[in-house]
């Protein structure tokens, strides 16, 4: 990471998996100080659709649709260092009544309208 991405060069460096998702793709929580933080994607080089990651993530970006940026990717390797949107997720509110939920839903659906 420090090697790839030149502001993490100060402090300790800390790595921390996120258990969610069910892909073969592994997420990791990259923090070297509490206020900078970035998610390394590492993906199975032999899954064909781990491959398009990237060029999806470029054609959200181009159409204004919001999704982690990407910082860097390491084809060869099948590394990805991506912007990190924070630990909550649509399915982190799902105990929360719908007025709060609904929110969240309109605007996930707002960016799918998008397309």
């Amino acid at each position: 990471t420090r090697r790839r991405l030149p502001a993490f060069s100060e402090g300790q460096i800390e790595i921390a998996p996120i258990e969610k998702g069910g892909s073969d793709r592994r997420f990791y929580r990259v923090r070297c100080m509490p206020e900078q933080s970035l998610i390394l994607v590492k993906y199975n080089l032999e899954c064909a659709e781990n491959r398009h990651y990237v060029r999806i993530a470029e054609f959200l970006a181009q159409h204004k649709i919001a999704a982690p940026k990407i910082y860097f990717h390491d084809a060869e390797e099948g590394l990805i260092w991506i912007e990190d949107l924070g630990e909550d997720d649509l399915f982190s509110f799902r105990d929360d009544t719908w007025l709060l939920r609904g929110v969240f839903y309109r605007l996930a659906l707002d960016e799918i309208a998008k397309l």
